[in-house]
C-alpha cells in the first residue's frame, strides 16, 4: 500500500492527482500506477491505496489543476502540502471489521473520512459521498455483520455498502445491501453477509451529501463539510 499524509489549500482546487512512473525510460516516461486525492474540507487528509509495484526505484509526481493563493497574505501559488508519503509492503489490519475507536482504524482506512471524532463515548468518522476502508475476514468467514452509524440531520436518500476483494478487478463487488436514510442519532444494524476469509475493501456511497455552511439554516447545527455518513463500527 502507500499511504499519504497531506493537507489541501482552503478552498476546493480540484484535488491532486498521483502519478508514479520509471525513471530513465524514454520519454515521456512510463506510467505505472496513479490516482486522485480529492479535495476534502478538512485540516488533515489520510489517505491509503493498494497498489502492486515491483522493487525498485520509481518518481512520483504531484499536479494540482489549480493553485491556490491569497495575497498579500499568501503570495505564493499553493497545490497542496505533504507531511508524509510511505510505500509499504505489508498492510497491518485488525481481524473481523474496523471499529472507530481502535488505534489500529486509521490505518484500515483508504479514503474519503473525516477527521476522527468523540461524543457521548462513542467515536466516529464522518465520511464524504464515497469512502473507502479495508477490513479482514478470517477463521471461516463471515455469515453477518452489524453496522454502527448514523445520518447528517438533513434526508440525503441513504446509502449503498458493497464489498471487494482487495484484489478483484475494478467494479467488481462481491456483496452489496442499501440503507435507506434514518432520521436520529446513532442506529445498529444487523446485515445478511456471505464473505469467505480474506481481506476486502468496504465502500460506502452516499446518494447525495449535506451540509450547511455558516449556518445559514438556524434550525441546524453549522457544518461547512459535505457529509454523507457518520461510521462507528462495521463488524463481520
Amino acid at each position: 500500500r502507500v499511504r499519504f499524509d497531506y493537507a489541501h489549500v482552503p478552498v476546493d482546487g480540484g484535488g491532486v492527482d498521483v502519478s508514479v512512473r520509471r525513471p530513465g525510460a524514454p520519454e515521456p516516461l512510463v506510467g505505472v500506477w496513479s490516482t486522485h486525492l480529492p479535495w476534502r474540507y478538512a485540516e488533515r487528509s489520510v489517505e491509503s491505496r493498494v497498489v502492486d509495484l515491483e522493487a525498485g526505484d520509481y518518481e512520483v509526481v504531484f499536479s494540482a489543476p489549480r493553485g491556490w493563493t491569497d495575497p498579500p497574505a499568501e503570495t505564493r501559488r499553493l497545490g497542496f502540502a505533504l507531511e508524509s508519503m510511505v510505500f509499504e509492503e505489508s498492510w497491518e489490519i485488525a481481524p473481523g471489521g474496523i471499529d472507530v475507536a481502535a488505534e489500529a482504524a486509521e490505518d484500515q482506512l483508504i479514503s474519503g473520512w473525516f477527521e476522527g471524532e468523540q461524543s457521548a463515548g462513542r467515536h466516529y468518522r464522518w465520511a464524504g459521498e464515497h469512502a473507502e476502508a479495508i477490513v479482514r475476514v478470517e477463521g471461516g468467514g463471515a455469515t453477518g455483520a452489524s453496522l454502527s452509524y448514523r445520518f447528517p440531520p438533513g434526508p440525503t436518500g441513504g446509502l449503498s455498502v458493497s464489498v471487494r476483494p482487495v484484489d478483484a478487478r475494478e467494479g467488481e463487488t462481491g456483496w452489496s445491501t442499501r440503507i435507506e436514510w434514518r432520521e436520529g442519532e446513532w442506529h445498529e444494524q444487523a446485515l445478511d453477509v456471505r464473505l469467505g476469509p480474506g481481506d476486502y475493501v468496504v465502500m460506502f456511497d452516499a446518494d447525495t451529501t449535506w451540509s450547511n455552511p455558516e449556518g445559514h439554516d438556524e434550525k441546524l447545527p453549522p457544518e461547512n463539510r459535505a457529509l454523507g455518513f457518520a461510521l462507528s463500527s462495521l463488524m463481520f
